[in-house]
């Protein structure tokens, strides 16, 4: 009498994916497009990031372009091939081009200048610098001596020229990431990520508002609970006897969905929406962990017969079995 067809893995897979499409689709757009311009602050963020960029081209360690962008000397490293480079090199970021660099000069104003605006709590002498970040007389960085009138090195052997480029380097990128981590920088990154934070935070009850739409809304007003990707498949929700499935049981089954596939999923790392869909793949009623708890099957409509309820298939029954027979 009763005839149950469940649906295909593949096609409940399939409405399960356009249904997605359509809800982070909807929720993008939603977002992009109304909420994420009003609530983000666009003026406040550009003002803080152009005060961490002249933060950072005061430094003298890094090149700042004119829209904002900005790059340490030390990473040009195929613009320093000989030792003098450091002293005079052209460079070229992002369509600007920066010439006159002179790596030793900036490195050592840097730590003799401009060191306690950047979180030290006092500037290095001269003598301080030579010994503790040149370490003039080391083999280490092959450096004999520093003119602080010149800025220029000498080298304890001219032939390891190239070690001492790259010891140079190394330093000057030791510096540069003390000016990026600096509490200086670092105030104005944490001033931008809570601008942008507190606008995309917004898109969690984008995402609940789009869900209850598409995935409780739209099941309350169709025949059998389907969304849009189960209506396109032409599947259905039933008991897990068979009957049709309650309305106000469609949602206990998308709070469930919700809470322990979604939230669940995403504290236990994808751990439980694995097992769900494993289950799915595996067990023979082909139900997910949703549909466990909520006692659900997805079935085919066109070729199933179903009834609302057990009272009303007895009637079915006993109205065939008073039919005459042939």
């Amino acid at each position: 009498m009763k005839r149950i067809v469940l649906a295909k893995r593949l096609y409940r897979i399939l409405a399960g994916f356009i249904d997605y499409v359509i809800l982070l689709g909807t929720s993008a757009i939603l977002f992009l497009a109304w909420i994420y311009p009003v609530t983000f602050d666009r003026s406040a963020y550009e003002t803080n990031n152009a005060a961490m960029v002249e933060k950072f081209n005061d430094s003298s360690l890094y090149l700042a372009t004119a829209n904002g962008d900005y790059c340490s000397k030390s990473l040009f490293v195929d613009s320093y091939k000989s030792f003098s480079d450091l002293y005079n090199a052209s460079l070229s970021f992002r369509g600007e081009s920066f010439a006159s660099n002179n790596l030793s000069k900036d490195l050592y104003l840097f730590y003799t200048t401009n060191y306690t605006t950047y979180g030290s709590s006092s500037n290095l002498t001269p003598d301080a610098y030579k010994n503790s970040i040149l370490k003039l007389g080391n083999a280490e960085s092959n450096i004999a001596s520093f003119d602080e009138s010149t800025y220029q090195m000498t080298l304890i052997d001219e032939s390891k020229a190239s070690k001492s480029i790259t010891y140079f380097l190394k330093a000057y990128s030791v510096a540069a990431m003390e000016v990026e981590n600096s509490n200086t920088i670092q105030q104005y990154v944490t001033a931008n990520r809570k601008i942008m934070f507190s606008s995309l935070v917004l898109i969690v009850p984008v995402l609940v508002s789009t869900s209850v739409i598409f995935n409780l809304v739209i099941p309350l007003c169709s025949p059998c609970g389907e969304s849009i990707g189960k209506w396109i498949f032409g599947l259905g929700i039933l008991t897990k006897d068979g009957y049709k499935y309650p309305k106000v049981k469609l949602v206990l089954r998308w709070l469930v969905y919700i809470v322990v596939e979604v939230i669940l999923g995403l504290i236990t790392f994808c751990g439980v929406f694995l097992i769900s869909y494993t289950m799915f793949m595996f067990v023979k009623k082909r139900r997910c962990l949703h549909d466990v708890i909520a006692g659900s099957v997805v079935f085919e409509k066109d070729t199933s017969i179903y009834f609302d309820n057990p009272q009303e298939e007895a009637i079915m029954k006993q109205r065939l079995g008073d039919l005459p027979h042939e």
